[in-house]
């Protein structure tokens, strides 16, 4: 059956549909009266494809991103369950996931520019180096890749995506011979 947008979810609006993986859905919102509405975005559970673990994962990454605040972090502002589902709240970065910049590059055979490699991974470099001395929490990401670096038309790089973070928050701890995140 395909969704039916614009919707309600609690406060939120879901606008359209952005992506979904093998645990998630993201999706544009705005939430807000109208003419004084903040367009955001909604990660939330699959519903009918979670179960204890998976909703152990994402209160974690949920306790995680609501505590962090810097330049090179999607900012998360909201979290809590609605309608029977978790969900987080972020601001909506204006522009393109790494991936998407890279992709277009192998098509058309061009490399992306040294200044803007160069770019990307210093500012990714300096969200690593905060979340990874922030507090006590003893955070790693463990899944930096293209997909979860968002590139602002403004020039902003975002790193996002802590559902594979490793902390002290955790609840879920990952099973003996389990692998989750990237090299």
């Amino acid at each position: 059956m395909p969704e039916v947008f614009p919707r309600r979810f609690g406060k939120y609006v879901l606008l359209k549909s952005l992506a979904r993986g093998g645990m998630g859905e993201i999706y544009v919102a705005a939430t807000g009266e109208p003419g004084f509405q903040k367009f955001c975005v909604i990660k939330k559970v699959i519903a009918e494809r979670t179960d204890k673990a998976k909703s152990n994962r994402f209160l974690d990454e949920a306790k995680v991103v609501l505590r962090l605040s810097h330049a090179n972090l999607v900012p998360t502002f909201d979290a809590g369950e609605q309608q029977g589902e978790f969900y987080i709240a972020m601001e909506l970065v204006e522009g393109k996931a790494l991936r998407e910049i890279w992709n277009l590059c192998v098509r058309t055979r061009t490399r992306i520019p040294l200044d803007v490699a160069l770019h990307v991974g210093r500012e990714t470099a300096r969200a690593l180096a905060y979340v990874h001395t922030y507090g006590d929490l003893h955070l790693v990401h463990r899944d930096v890749a293209p997909p979860n670096i968002l590139l602002s038309y403004f020039g902003e790089v975002k790193l996002t995506d802590f559902g594979l973070a490793r902390s002290v928050l955790k609840q879920e701890n990952t099973a003996p011979g389990i692998v989750f995140g990237r090299a």
